[in-house]
């Protein structure tokens, strides 16, 4: 849900191209991050849409990604 925000933290770690063996060192800690930052609107909208793909699963688009 917030790929750009991650994205942007992690560009502020490395110059590492997207997936990347260093970039990807930097993803734990920079989902941590952004989450940790969410509002509680946010969260909220997050929890909905895990509640929902764990009963319908994601999109067609989604698992295409």
């Amino acid at each position: 849900m917030f790929k750009a925000c991650i994205h942007d933290t992690i560009k502020e770690k490395t110059d590492e191209p997207v997936g990347g063996k260093d970039w990807l060192q930097y993803h734990p800690a920079a989902l941590s991050s952004v989450f940790n930052a969410l509002d509680d609107d946010e969260l909220e909208e997050c929890r909905e849409l895990a509640d929902k793909w764990n009963t319908e699963g994601p999109s067609l688009e989604k698992k295409q990604q």
